[in-house]
Parts: C-alpha cells; sequence; structure tokens
C-alpha cells in the first residue's frame, strides 16, 4: 500500500498452505487519537481448516512512500528447525522448534 505519507507491505510467507491473501481496513474518522483521518491497514485473510496451522508473514513499512517494495524473506519449517532466509542478502536464521 502506498499514501502520501509511506507504504506498507504485508505478505503471507507461511511454507504450507493454507496461503493467505492481502487486504486492507479502511479506519473511520477520528478512530485515531494521533490522526483524524481515515487510515488503510493491511491485513492478510484466508480460510483456514480446523487442525494445526503455521501462520507466518513478513511485514515492512517506510515512511518514504517512493520506497522500493522489499525482497521477500523465505521460511522453511523441517525436523523441528524453523529457518528464515532472507534473500535480499542470503542469511539464514535457525531457530529449533
Amino acid at each position: 500500500m502506498r499514501a502520501v505519507n509511506g507504504m506498507s507491505v504485508i505478505a503471507d510467507i507461511a511454507p504450507q498452505a493454507p496461503f493467505r491473501r492481502g487486504d486492507s481496513v479502511v479506519t473511520p474518522p477520528n478512530s485515531s487519537v494521533m490522526f483524524a483521518e481515515c487510515a488503510v491497514i493491511p491485513t492478510l485473510t484466508g480460510e483456514i481448516d480446523a487442525g494445526e496451522h503455521w501462520l507466518c508473514c513478513a511485514v515492512n513499512a517506510s515512511g518514504d512512500s517512493d520506497a522500493r517494495q522489499p525482497i521477500l524473506p523465505t521460511l522453511r519449517i523441517q525436523n523441528n528447525t524453523l529457518e528464515v532466509t532472507d534473500n535480499a542478502c542470503g542469511k539464514t536464521l535457525s531457530l529449533h522448534i
């Protein structure tokens, strides 16, 4: 999403279905004590069946409305290890889960 005062991105990076799609919610006027204007809040939506799921997302925001869209990370869950790879630099963070 881009506006005159910045941009924001939210993306589903879950390694397996169900995949959620980007959407947005517009706040009503005067719903914030800091800003009287309406705001657009990025969200993820989708149908999720009963059961166990990992919900994972990448979020980025900038006060620069001309900022480039970031390269999304890759997330992998395998053998009780969660790996997040920064596709901009190639570094990977591994966490035992």
